[in-house]
């Protein structure tokens, strides 16, 4: 369907006019029928359900009704979308493409724009929901107009534009688990007509829903602020110039985790760290705590910090029949620290990597100073021809990524020791053979140029032809310094003179036989699109079916390459991943537009998988890395139900289906000899993807004469989900699966008919305090566990919301 080309100020007065109604999952009281929804997935203004795209959106008010707070919350939302639940980090994937390793060196599948500005790292990419405006969740690679690193698809964050009139609102929030929480922001003109500017501060602060069993520290707690400052300014009818400015810090402890013990042959389940027992016992510890709403973790704490500072600068200005736009972006992030407990003990400090981080400040090594800096431009052209049957976008790209001082290591025990008992004595093994490994500092660059370009043709009313092409080149390079413990064994000591080594600092020198990684990689990538659409014409519209379009879609998308050590004298590279999509999909109104039924079911071809696996390289030597492991299949299907049986009452339903397999999956492994060998993996369940989710949303609008009522409840189901990393987790399939589970929230708002504005919502998430593991990880090798994330256990409160 032919779509009139809109200017920048077009844009904005369709923005105001559209804003209650641009995603709408809520509805006002008493609607007739289900509004238009205005998405840009085309980089264009445009219908819903006029976009050959399988596109999820919410808006601001959508978003309150269903507490989408963060990325991760989304997961509840759409169909295909799935997230690592309970993880300080990014773990998002879309239809089983995206990120299962949250190394700095492993760059995301699913790509995230503020304001079209990209998030490039995954560890800190979990984005908040301050002073946005809509929400977009694209499905299916996105490699034309979106470019590397959107293979599973693309979400895309509109903030607020700051308001020609002085409005503003203040939200505040209260709960159990001490939740506190406060959002204030004030818009309005600085220059009539010409500037307007916007201020919006945000803080959020909950405790923990973990409590460490040996020093009480609180896990999973929320401690988060961030400040947005806006500027809009309109110097002609056809220039639209947009800043915003954010400042955000998180200052938490780590998710909390527990260890689940299947595996009592395996190698480290017997031996001693400066911490009493062995590990069996204290994962079996960690195991019977979890109903108390316990933990046992590293006794130092665990900490989740990061400071993000980001800019961005948009120009739209309309030059005769063309409108070009330009995207300048700039991050910034420092004081980081992302501590995670790979073990789920207090026995091993696996994954805390301030623990290796304090051995080398010990060393006058500085592993408390890194820094991130992301800078990017973009230019689009869009324009018209051929008497308006022909829409064209055309675009360059370029980006530059610097990461310094990213500390890397690990320690088995605090102080890095590791000791096999003999009798109450422990004999002491050397640091450097297995108790403190592979203390590092990496620098990395990044830099990306691309140059993409979509006609859209309009045979007629009811077909469209839309083809499209990019091409990416990318070159990365890594240095790392490596460092190793100069400390001998103590030989056999007593258990308390091994306790006593917790606060040991490891004596450092640069390690003589691997003193420097230094390697360099580039690639490049096509990656084309083409799509089909139908219109239904006029005589298919006349009854029940209000209107219809049908698309078949060929995509490709891609994930950058990058580096793994292993561990070994050099780096590997692992190359780009690929995916090769094709889809059919639909999106219809029906029934006087009460009706929305949008599907979509796709085949796709996944080449190059980058996965995070453990591999074995001696008895006591194993080594978490990035591989890639060669081929996949991803089936499925995708649907998004929206009814409004009456002017009040709204109900809708999502569901996906997902049949992914590997079909070729070739790991390595050492024996006990020494020797290489391969281990077919490929009848293993896909890691980390649910071949079902589900979620549906009851809501009722009840006008009283005090005010407006609205009921809503909600519920969400996840299927079980593989998550061993090593070949012989196989072996344990039942215990490396994560068992399914159904989530339910209410939430009851009510919006005052005296004091316009005002509006009191109470609610109730997981309401049935429902038992689950929301993500984790298997090494049944050698430590024969697994290390578990529990979901968030019911939560209540209270929220105000009040606008002018």
């Amino acid at each position: 369907m032919r779509k009139e080309r809109l200017g920048p100020m077009n844009k904005l007065a369709l923005a105001v006019l559209m804003t209650p109604a641009l995603a709408s999952v809520s509805l006002p009281s008493y609607a007739q029928m289900l509004e238009e929804v205005v998405v840009t997935a085309r980089k264009r203004v445009e219908s819903l359900q006029d976009t050959p795209i399988a596109v999820s959106a919410f808006g601001s008010d959508d978003m309150r009704a269903a507490q989408i707070n963060n990325l991760a919350d989304l997961s509840q939302q759409v169909p295909g979308l799935t997230n690592t639940d309970g993880a300080k980090f990014s773990g998002l994937s879309i239809r089983g493409v995206g990120t299962r390793a949250t190394q700095v060196k492993v760059d995301p599948g699913v790509g995230i724009y503020v304001d079209g500005v990209f998030m490039p790292r995954s560890d800190t990419q979990l984005v908040d929901v301050v002073a946005m405006e809509s929400m977009q969740v694209l499905r299916g690679p996105q490699g034309t107009l979106f470019g590397k690193n959107t293979a599973g698809g693309a979400i895309l964050m509109s903030s607020v534009k700051p308001t020609e009139e002085f409005a503003g609102n203040v939200e505040v929030g209260f709960g159990n688990f001490d939740r506190q929480e406060l959002s204030v922001r004030v818009s309005g003109p600085l220059i009539s007509d010409k500037l307007q500017g916007a201020l919006t501060y945000d803080t959020r602060n909950a405790d923990g829903y973990m409590e460490d069993y040996y020093t009480g520290i609180d896990y999973g707690n929320v401690e988060k602020q961030a400040v947005v400052g806006q500027l809009r300014y309109l110097p002609t009818d056809t220039l639209v110039v947009d800043f915003i400015a954010l400042w955000g810090e998180s200052t938490e402890n780590a998710a909390p985790r527990t260890c689940q013990q299947f595996n009592s042959s395996a190698t480290l389940q017997g031996f001693a760290s400066t911490f009493d027992g062995v590990y069996g016992e204290q994962c079996e510890l960690s195991e019977s705590l979890v109903d108390k709403e316990k933990v046992t973790m590293d006794a130092t704490g665990e900490r989740y910090e990061v400071s993000n500072n980001m800019a961005g600068l948009t120009l739209d200005w309309e030059v005769g029949q063309v409108e070009i736009k330009s995207i300048t972006g700039y991050l910034k992030q420092e004081d980081l620290r992302r501590d995670s407990d790979q073990d789920g003990t207090a026995m091993y400090s696996i994954g805390n990597f301030s623990e290796t981080a304090r051995h080398m400040n010990a060393n006058g090594i500085d592993a408390n100073d890194e820094s991130r800096r992301f800078i990017s431009q973009e230019f689009n052209l869009f324009g018209s021809g051929f008497d308006d049957k022909l829409d064209y976008t055309v675009g360059v790209y370029y980006s530059d990524e610097d990461i310094e001082g990213h500390p890397g290591g690990n320690t088995l025990g605090l102080g890095g020791w590791l000791g096999a008992p003999v009798g109450d004595s422990v004999l002491t093994l050397a640091p450097a053979t297995v108790g403190f490994q592979g203390a590092n500092l990496q620098n990395l660059t990044s830099e990306s140029a691309a140059a993409f370009g979509q006609l859209i043709y309009y045979f007629n009313d009811m077909w469209q032809f839309t083809l499209g092409a990019r091409y990416t080149w990318e070159e990365k390079t890594l240095t790392q310094d490596n460092y190793a413990s100069t400390q001998d064994s103590l030989g056999l000591i007593s258990r308390e003179e091994m306790n006593e080594l917790a606060d040991f600092i490891q004596p450092l020198a640069t390690d003589a036989t691997n003193p420097l990684l230094d390697d360099e990689a580039d690639w490049s990538e096509f990656s084309p699109s083409a799509t089909i659409t139908m219109f239904a014409p006029e005589s298919w519209t006349e009854g029940f079916l209000n209107s219809a379009m049908f698309y078949v879609t060929y995509s490709e998308g891609f994930k950058a390459g990058g580096f793994s050590d292993f561990g070994l004298d050099e780096p590997t590279v692992f190359d780009p991943e690929i995916v090769q999509n094709t889809e059919l999909g639909f999106k219809m109104d029906m029934a006087d537009q009460r009706i929305r039924l949008n599907g979509a079911i796709y085949s796709m071809d996944y080449d190059e998988l980058q996965l995070g696996v453990t591999r074995i390289f001696g008895e006591l030597d194993t080594k978490f890395g990035i591989t890639n492991a060669g081929t996949a299949e991803m089936k499925g299907m995708e649907l998004e139900l929206v009814f409004l049986p009456t002017a009040n009452l709204y109900l809708s339903f999502t569901g996906s289906y997902i049949d992914a397999q590997y079909t070729e999956f070739d790991d390595e492994f050492v024996d006990n000899e020494g020797n290489v060998e391969l281990t077919d993996r490929t009848d293993e369940p896909f890691n980390g993807v649910p071949e079902q989710t589900y979620s549906w949303v009851l809501q009722y609008d009840w006008d009283t004469r005090f005010g407006l009522i609205t009921p809503r409840i909600s519920g969400f189901y996840k299927d079980e989900i593989y998550i061993g990393q090593d070949p012989i987790a196989f072996t344990f399939e039942e215990d490396s699966t994560l068992d399914s589970y159904t989530i339910w929230n209410a939430r009851v708002a009510f919006q005052s008919h005296q004091v316009e504005g005002l509006e009191v919502a109470v609610f109730a998430n997981n309401f049935t305090d429902e038992f689950y593991y929301g993500t984790g990880n298997v090494n049944a090798g050698n430590l024969g566990a697994a290390s578990l994330i529990r979901g968030k256990p019911m939560s209540y409160g209270i929220d105000f919301y009040y606008n002018w």
